[in-house]
Protein backbone atom coordinates (compact mmCIF):
# COMPACT_ATOMS: atom_id res chain seq x y z
CA UNK A 1 0.00 0.00 0.00
CA UNK A 2 1.36 3.30 -0.70
CA UNK A 3 -0.44 6.24 0.19
CA UNK A 4 1.25 10.49 -0.50
CA UNK A 5 -0.03 13.48 1.72
CA UNK A 6 -1.43 16.03 -0.08
CA UNK A 7 1.01 18.47 -1.32
CA UNK A 8 -0.13 22.26 0.55
CA UNK A 9 -2.59 19.86 3.02
CA UNK A 10 -0.69 20.76 5.99
CA UNK A 11 0.14 21.46 8.40
CA UNK A 12 -2.02 18.91 10.66
CA UNK A 13 -2.29 19.40 14.61
CA UNK A 14 -2.72 15.92 15.96
CA UNK A 15 -1.18 12.74 17.21
CA UNK A 16 -1.06 9.84 15.08
CA UNK A 17 -0.91 6.44 16.53
CA UNK A 18 -0.45 2.93 14.50
CA UNK A 19 -1.13 -0.71 16.25
CA UNK A 20 -0.89 -4.43 14.92
CA UNK A 21 -1.66 -4.35 11.36
CA UNK A 22 -3.28 -7.51 10.13
CA UNK A 23 -1.65 -9.23 6.86
CA UNK A 24 1.47 -6.95 6.85
CA UNK A 25 4.77 -8.21 5.59
CA UNK A 26 7.78 -7.74 3.78
CA UNK A 27 5.80 -8.14 0.37
CA UNK A 28 2.22 -6.37 1.96
CA UNK A 29 4.40 -3.22 3.33
CA UNK A 30 2.76 0.31 3.41
CA UNK A 31 4.90 3.60 2.13
CA UNK A 32 3.70 6.97 3.06
CA UNK A 33 5.06 9.56 1.29
CA UNK A 34 4.98 13.35 3.20
CA UNK A 35 5.29 15.30 0.65
CA UNK A 36 7.04 17.75 3.20
CA UNK A 37 3.59 18.07 4.89
CA UNK A 38 4.19 18.74 8.73
CA UNK A 39 2.41 17.13 11.84
CA UNK A 40 2.60 18.78 14.67
CA UNK A 41 1.37 18.76 18.02
CA UNK A 42 1.38 20.43 21.68
CA UNK A 43 1.29 17.41 24.22
CA UNK A 44 0.07 18.07 27.42
CA UNK A 45 -0.12 14.48 28.16
CA UNK A 46 3.42 12.67 30.10
CA UNK A 47 2.28 9.33 29.53
CA UNK A 48 2.01 9.48 25.75
CA UNK A 49 4.40 11.60 24.38
CA UNK A 50 5.35 10.70 20.64
CA UNK A 51 3.70 12.47 17.58
CA UNK A 52 4.18 9.54 15.22
CA UNK A 53 3.66 6.93 17.32
CA UNK A 54 4.11 2.78 16.02
CA UNK A 55 3.16 0.90 18.71
CA UNK A 56 3.49 -3.45 17.76
CA UNK A 57 3.47 -1.95 14.07
CA UNK A 58 5.77 -3.66 11.70
CA UNK A 59 6.76 -2.87 8.06
CA UNK A 60 5.73 0.79 7.90
CA UNK A 61 8.14 3.28 5.76
CA UNK A 62 7.65 7.17 6.28
CA UNK A 63 9.31 9.13 3.85
CA UNK A 64 9.73 13.37 3.67
CA UNK A 65 7.31 13.99 6.31
CA UNK A 66 7.85 16.86 8.80
CA UNK A 67 7.29 16.69 12.59
CA UNK A 68 7.70 19.11 15.21
CA UNK A 69 6.60 19.34 18.96
CA UNK A 70 4.94 22.05 19.97
CA UNK A 71 5.09 21.55 23.84
CA UNK A 72 7.81 23.21 26.21
CA UNK A 73 8.50 20.45 28.15
CA UNK A 74 8.57 17.42 26.39
CA UNK A 75 7.84 15.83 22.77
CA UNK A 76 8.91 12.91 20.43
CA UNK A 77 8.92 13.04 16.99
CA UNK A 78 8.54 9.29 16.56
CA UNK A 79 8.34 6.45 18.82
CA UNK A 80 8.18 2.76 18.03
CA UNK A 81 7.39 0.12 20.97
CA UNK A 82 6.22 -2.76 22.08
CA UNK A 83 7.68 -5.36 19.22
CA UNK A 84 7.73 -2.68 16.20
CA UNK A 85 9.81 -4.95 13.01
CA UNK A 86 11.43 -3.90 10.02
CA UNK A 87 9.92 0.12 9.70
CA UNK A 88 11.79 2.80 7.80
CA UNK A 89 11.85 6.38 8.77
CA UNK A 90 13.88 8.33 5.99
CA UNK A 91 14.29 11.83 4.54
CA UNK A 92 11.93 12.94 7.40
CA UNK A 93 12.72 16.72 9.01
CA UNK A 94 12.12 16.67 12.48
CA UNK A 95 11.91 19.98 14.34
CA UNK A 96 11.74 19.39 18.46
CA UNK A 97 13.59 23.09 19.21
CA UNK A 98 10.91 24.54 21.72
CA UNK A 99 11.11 21.52 24.00
CA UNK A 100 13.44 21.92 26.93
CA UNK A 101 12.53 18.53 29.23
CA UNK A 102 14.47 15.53 28.74
CA UNK A 103 11.05 13.74 28.11
CA UNK A 104 12.65 14.58 24.43
CA UNK A 105 14.12 12.67 21.68
CA UNK A 106 13.60 13.01 17.68
CA UNK A 107 13.41 9.11 17.40
CA UNK A 108 12.47 6.72 19.72
CA UNK A 109 13.05 3.37 19.78
CA UNK A 110 12.23 2.33 23.76
CA UNK A 111 10.13 0.55 25.80
CA UNK A 112 7.67 3.26 26.81
CA UNK A 113 5.14 5.73 25.45
CA UNK A 114 5.73 8.20 28.46
CA UNK A 115 8.55 10.50 29.44
CA UNK A 116 11.06 7.68 31.07
CA UNK A 117 12.81 7.05 27.56
CA UNK A 118 15.54 5.01 28.55
CA UNK A 119 13.00 2.17 29.55
CA UNK A 120 14.21 -0.93 27.90
CA UNK A 121 12.28 -4.18 26.40
CA UNK A 122 11.16 -5.74 23.33
CA UNK A 123 10.90 -2.52 21.53
CA UNK A 124 12.17 -3.29 17.81
CA UNK A 125 14.43 -5.34 15.62
CA UNK A 126 15.64 -4.51 11.76
CA UNK A 127 14.09 -0.95 11.51
CA UNK A 128 16.37 2.02 9.53
CA UNK A 129 16.40 5.33 10.42
CA UNK A 130 18.38 7.29 7.71
CA UNK A 131 18.85 10.79 6.06
CA UNK A 132 17.06 12.52 8.41
CA UNK A 133 17.39 15.98 10.25
CA UNK A 134 16.75 15.77 13.87
CA UNK A 135 16.86 19.77 14.88
CA UNK A 136 16.52 21.80 17.99
CA UNK A 137 17.16 25.65 18.58
CA UNK A 138 19.74 28.06 20.63
CA UNK A 139 17.56 27.63 23.74
CA UNK A 140 15.43 24.46 22.98
CA UNK A 141 15.80 20.87 21.62
CA UNK A 142 15.44 17.39 21.99
CA UNK A 143 17.27 16.05 25.49
CA UNK A 144 18.37 13.03 22.73
CA UNK A 145 18.52 13.19 19.19
CA UNK A 146 17.91 9.17 19.10
CA UNK A 147 17.22 6.60 21.52
CA UNK A 148 18.20 2.97 19.91
CA UNK A 149 17.13 0.74 22.58
CA UNK A 150 16.16 -2.75 20.63
CA UNK A 151 15.44 -5.33 23.60
CA UNK A 152 16.72 -5.66 26.96
CA UNK A 153 18.88 -8.98 27.04
CA UNK A 154 22.86 -9.40 26.67
CA UNK A 155 24.42 -11.44 23.49
CA UNK A 156 21.26 -11.74 21.89
CA UNK A 157 20.87 -12.57 17.82
CA UNK A 158 21.33 -9.74 15.60
CA UNK A 159 18.39 -6.63 15.95
CA UNK A 160 20.60 -4.95 13.40
CA UNK A 161 19.36 -1.24 13.28
CA UNK A 162 20.33 0.57 10.60
CA UNK A 163 21.26 4.35 11.76
CA UNK A 164 22.55 5.83 8.85
CA UNK A 165 23.48 9.67 7.14
CA UNK A 166 21.33 11.51 9.62
CA UNK A 167 21.98 14.94 11.43
CA UNK A 168 21.24 15.89 14.46
CA UNK A 169 22.30 19.18 15.51
CA UNK A 170 21.16 21.38 18.85
CA UNK A 171 20.47 18.66 20.61
CA UNK A 172 20.91 18.89 24.85
CA UNK A 173 22.61 16.15 25.84
CA UNK A 174 22.71 13.21 24.25
CA UNK A 175 23.00 13.06 20.15
CA UNK A 176 22.45 9.55 19.94
CA UNK A 177 21.74 7.04 23.46
CA UNK A 178 22.40 3.37 22.26
CA UNK A 179 21.56 0.42 24.52
CA UNK A 180 21.33 -3.66 24.31
CA UNK A 181 22.22 -3.26 19.92
CA UNK A 182 23.39 -6.12 18.36
CA UNK A 183 24.19 -6.09 14.89
CA UNK A 184 23.41 -2.20 14.22
CA UNK A 185 24.56 -0.57 11.73
CA UNK A 186 26.01 3.49 12.42
CA UNK A 187 27.02 5.14 9.62
CA UNK A 188 27.57 8.61 8.38
CA UNK A 189 25.92 10.45 11.06
CA UNK A 190 27.04 13.97 12.12
CA UNK A 191 26.18 15.47 15.84
CA UNK A 192 26.65 18.74 16.48
CA UNK A 193 25.35 22.00 18.36
CA UNK A 194 26.32 24.82 16.46
CA UNK A 195 23.99 27.28 17.89
CA UNK A 196 23.34 26.07 21.17
CA UNK A 197 23.37 29.19 23.18
CA UNK A 198 23.63 27.64 26.86
CA UNK A 199 25.41 24.25 26.21
CA UNK A 200 25.55 21.73 28.93
CA UNK A 201 27.22 17.95 29.05
CA UNK A 202 27.45 16.26 25.77
CA UNK A 203 27.63 12.87 24.68
CA UNK A 204 27.88 12.17 20.92
CA UNK A 205 26.96 8.72 21.03
CA UNK A 206 26.50 6.88 24.40
CA UNK A 207 27.05 3.51 24.65
CA UNK A 208 25.54 0.93 27.01
CA UNK A 209 24.61 -2.52 28.05
CA UNK A 210 24.24 -5.65 26.27
CA UNK A 211 25.86 -4.70 22.73
CA UNK A 212 27.18 -7.67 20.08
CA UNK A 213 28.63 -7.15 17.08
CA UNK A 214 27.49 -3.48 15.78
CA UNK A 215 29.58 -1.25 13.35
CA UNK A 216 30.53 2.78 14.14
CA UNK A 217 31.89 3.80 10.97
CA UNK A 218 32.16 7.62 9.17
CA UNK A 219 30.47 9.26 11.96
CA UNK A 220 31.10 12.84 13.29
CA UNK A 221 30.92 14.78 16.14
CA UNK A 222 31.72 18.42 16.24
CA UNK A 223 31.12 22.05 17.31
CA UNK A 224 29.60 21.36 21.09
CA UNK A 225 30.38 24.11 22.60
CA UNK A 226 30.37 26.57 19.44
CA UNK A 227 28.48 29.59 20.96
CA UNK A 228 29.99 29.52 24.30
CA UNK A 229 33.92 28.50 24.40
CA UNK A 230 34.36 29.72 27.34
CA UNK A 231 32.32 26.83 29.22
CA UNK A 232 33.83 24.55 31.78
CA UNK A 233 30.70 21.34 31.19
CA UNK A 234 32.05 18.24 30.26
CA UNK A 235 32.70 16.90 26.55
CA UNK A 236 32.20 13.09 25.69
CA UNK A 237 32.07 12.49 21.80
CA UNK A 238 31.73 8.63 22.28
CA UNK A 239 31.36 7.59 25.34
CA UNK A 240 31.00 3.75 25.74
CA UNK A 241 30.24 1.83 29.29
CA UNK A 242 29.48 -1.62 30.83
CA UNK A 243 28.60 -2.92 26.84
CA UNK A 244 29.03 -6.41 27.74
CA UNK A 245 30.12 -7.08 24.48
CA UNK A 246 31.24 -10.50 24.07
CA UNK A 247 34.36 -11.58 22.40
CA UNK A 248 33.60 -13.60 19.60
CA UNK A 249 31.30 -10.43 18.38
CA UNK A 250 33.14 -7.03 19.13
CA UNK A 251 31.98 -3.87 18.09
CA UNK A 252 34.16 -2.33 15.44
CA UNK A 253 34.24 1.52 15.57
CA UNK A 254 36.05 2.57 12.35
CA UNK A 255 36.71 5.71 10.17
CA UNK A 256 34.94 8.46 12.78
CA UNK A 257 35.98 11.76 13.39
CA UNK A 258 36.00 14.34 16.37
CA UNK A 259 37.05 17.93 15.41
CA UNK A 260 36.21 21.71 15.98
CA UNK A 261 35.90 20.74 19.95
CA UNK A 262 36.71 24.35 21.17
CA UNK A 263 35.50 24.74 24.84
CA UNK A 264 37.36 25.28 28.35
CA UNK A 265 35.97 22.26 30.23
CA UNK A 266 37.06 18.49 30.68
CA UNK A 267 36.94 16.58 27.19
CA UNK A 268 36.98 13.08 26.52
CA UNK A 269 37.14 11.71 22.84
CA UNK A 270 36.78 8.54 23.18
CA UNK A 271 35.56 7.09 26.95
CA UNK A 272 35.83 3.42 27.55
CA UNK A 273 34.94 2.66 30.99
CA UNK A 274 34.14 -1.34 31.96
CA UNK A 275 33.46 -1.86 28.33
CA UNK A 276 35.39 -4.68 26.49
CA UNK A 277 35.64 -6.18 22.57
CA UNK A 278 36.51 -2.84 20.78
CA UNK A 279 38.15 -1.97 18.14
CA UNK A 280 39.16 1.35 17.21
CA UNK A 281 40.69 1.58 13.74
CA UNK A 282 41.65 4.44 11.66
CA UNK A 283 39.65 7.06 13.67
CA UNK A 284 40.60 10.77 13.84
CA UNK A 285 40.50 12.61 17.34
CA UNK A 286 40.96 16.08 16.72
CA UNK A 287 41.54 19.00 19.23
CA UNK A 288 42.90 22.29 17.88
CA UNK A 289 42.20 25.10 20.47
CA UNK A 290 45.42 27.28 21.48
CA UNK A 291 43.21 30.14 22.72
CA UNK A 292 41.70 27.10 25.14
CA UNK A 293 42.39 28.48 28.93
CA UNK A 294 41.36 24.96 30.52
CA UNK A 295 42.17 23.93 33.26
CA UNK A 296 40.72 20.75 33.27
CA UNK A 297 41.81 17.58 31.65
CA UNK A 298 41.90 16.54 28.13
CA UNK A 299 41.60 12.90 27.19
CA UNK A 300 41.68 12.11 23.55
CA UNK A 301 41.47 8.11 24.68
CA UNK A 302 40.29 7.24 28.17
CA UNK A 303 39.88 3.48 29.52
CA UNK A 304 39.54 2.65 32.75
CA UNK A 305 38.57 -1.20 33.68
CA UNK A 306 39.77 -4.64 32.20
CA UNK A 307 40.51 -3.57 28.67
CA UNK A 308 40.01 -7.27 27.19
CA UNK A 309 40.78 -7.23 23.65
CA UNK A 310 40.51 -3.57 23.24
CA UNK A 311 42.18 -2.58 19.67
CA UNK A 312 43.66 0.91 18.84
CA UNK A 313 45.27 0.55 15.34
CA UNK A 314 45.50 2.73 12.07
CA UNK A 315 43.65 6.17 14.51
CA UNK A 316 45.06 10.01 14.35
CA UNK A 317 45.40 11.72 17.69
CA UNK A 318 46.02 15.45 17.46
CA UNK A 319 46.35 17.37 20.17
CA UNK A 320 46.66 21.15 20.36
CA UNK A 321 44.78 22.68 23.25
CA UNK A 322 45.96 25.50 25.21
CA UNK A 323 45.98 25.77 29.22
CA UNK A 324 47.14 24.57 32.02
CA UNK A 325 45.44 21.29 32.46
CA UNK A 326 46.91 17.84 31.68
CA UNK A 327 46.22 16.70 28.24
CA UNK A 328 46.61 12.90 26.69
CA UNK A 329 46.60 11.28 23.64
CA UNK A 330 45.99 8.22 25.03
CA UNK A 331 44.97 7.75 29.19
CA UNK A 332 45.24 3.84 30.19
CA UNK A 333 44.03 4.05 33.88
CA UNK A 334 43.86 0.65 33.87
CA UNK A 335 47.47 -1.15 33.75
CA UNK A 336 47.74 -4.75 32.42
CA UNK A 337 47.05 -7.03 28.97
CA UNK A 338 44.64 -6.35 26.98
CA UNK A 339 45.09 -3.47 24.83
CA UNK A 340 46.69 -3.95 21.06
CA UNK A 341 47.94 -0.56 20.43
CA UNK A 342 49.64 0.10 17.60
CA UNK A 343 50.16 1.81 13.55
CA UNK A 344 48.59 5.16 14.89
CA UNK A 345 49.45 8.85 14.58
CA UNK A 346 50.17 11.50 17.01
CA UNK A 347 50.51 14.83 16.80
CA UNK A 348 51.54 17.05 20.22
CA UNK A 349 50.90 20.51 19.98
CA UNK A 350 52.76 23.32 22.08
CA UNK A 351 49.51 26.01 22.57
CA UNK A 352 49.38 24.65 26.41
CA UNK A 353 51.37 23.48 29.11
CA UNK A 354 50.86 20.09 30.85
CA UNK A 355 51.20 17.96 27.32
CA UNK A 356 51.61 14.42 27.44
CA UNK A 357 51.39 11.72 24.76
CA UNK A 358 49.66 8.99 27.55
CA UNK A 359 49.60 7.90 30.49
CA UNK A 360 50.43 3.73 32.14
CA UNK A 361 51.63 4.06 35.80
CA UNK A 362 52.76 7.70 35.15
CA UNK A 363 52.73 10.32 32.69
CA UNK A 364 54.60 9.58 29.56
CA UNK A 365 56.09 12.38 27.79
CA UNK A 366 56.34 11.61 24.07
CA UNK A 367 56.50 8.75 22.03
CA UNK A 368 59.92 8.04 22.73
CA UNK A 369 58.97 7.67 26.59
CA UNK A 370 55.33 5.88 25.65
CA UNK A 371 56.85 2.89 24.14
CA UNK A 372 58.95 2.00 26.69
CA UNK A 373 55.85 1.46 28.99
CA UNK A 374 54.59 -2.68 29.91
CA UNK A 375 57.87 -3.92 28.53
CA UNK A 376 57.52 -1.82 25.10
CA UNK A 377 54.28 -3.15 24.41
CA UNK A 378 52.45 -0.26 22.72
CA UNK A 379 52.97 1.67 19.39
CA UNK A 380 56.33 0.46 18.35
CA UNK A 381 55.21 0.86 14.66
CA UNK A 382 53.54 4.32 15.37
CA UNK A 383 54.99 7.88 14.54
CA UNK A 384 54.90 11.30 16.12
CA UNK A 385 54.44 13.83 13.69
CA UNK A 386 52.37 16.67 12.09
CA UNK A 387 48.91 15.39 9.26
CA UNK A 388 48.74 18.41 8.03
CA UNK A 389 45.40 18.04 7.10
CA UNK A 390 44.10 19.01 3.63
CA UNK A 391 42.09 21.72 4.97
CA UNK A 392 42.64 23.55 1.82
CA UNK A 393 40.39 21.30 -0.30
CA UNK A 394 37.79 21.21 2.29
CA UNK A 395 37.73 22.76 6.28
CA UNK A 396 36.19 20.00 7.37
CA UNK A 397 38.47 17.38 4.97
CA UNK A 398 40.60 15.73 7.35
CA UNK A 399 42.73 13.42 5.23
CA UNK A 400 46.59 13.62 6.29
CA UNK A 401 49.27 15.12 3.92
CA UNK A 402 51.92 14.47 5.09
CA UNK A 403 54.31 11.85 3.88
CA UNK A 404 55.60 10.78 7.52
CA UNK A 405 51.95 8.90 7.59
CA UNK A 406 52.35 7.06 5.00
CA UNK A 407 52.29 3.12 4.87
CA UNK A 408 52.34 2.77 8.53
CA UNK A 409 48.99 1.31 8.67
CA UNK A 410 47.62 -1.99 9.55
CA UNK A 411 45.30 -3.61 6.86
CA UNK A 412 42.63 -5.77 8.56
CA UNK A 413 39.46 -6.96 6.93
CA UNK A 414 37.47 -5.16 9.34
CA UNK A 415 37.68 -1.85 7.50
CA UNK A 416 37.47 -1.92 3.97
CA UNK A 417 36.45 1.67 3.08
CA UNK A 418 37.87 4.81 4.30
CA UNK A 419 35.96 7.96 5.01
CA UNK A 420 34.93 8.54 1.62
CA UNK A 421 33.87 5.45 0.58
CA UNK A 422 37.37 4.36 -1.29
CA UNK A 423 38.34 1.22 -0.42
CA UNK A 424 41.25 0.71 1.73
CA UNK A 425 44.94 -0.87 0.98
CA UNK A 426 44.80 -4.58 2.07
CA UNK A 427 48.50 -4.92 2.00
Amino acid sequence: ISCSVVQGSGPYNEQVFFGNIPGISAISSIFINGNNEEVQFNNTNPGSIGIINLIGTDYVTFKNLRVRSLNVSYGVGFILTAGSDFNTIDSCFIDISVTTGSGSAGIALTGTTSTSLTTTGINGSFNTFSNNIITGGSNGGPYYGMIIIPTNTNGTANNTTRVTNNTIRDFTVYGMYIMYSAGGVYRGNVMSRPTKASPTTHYGIYMSSGMAQDTFDRNVVRQPFEMLQTSTGTFYAYYAIATNIPTARPVIFSNNMMYNIRFNGTLYGFYQLSAQNFRLWNNTFVVDHPTSTATAVTYLYYNSGTPTTTTIRNNIFYLNRGGTGNKYALYFATTGAGYVCNNNAFFMGNAGTNTFLGYYSANQLDLNAWKLVNSSAYDQNSVQANPRFRSYINPDFYQPGADSLNNIGFATPDVQFDFTGQPRSTT
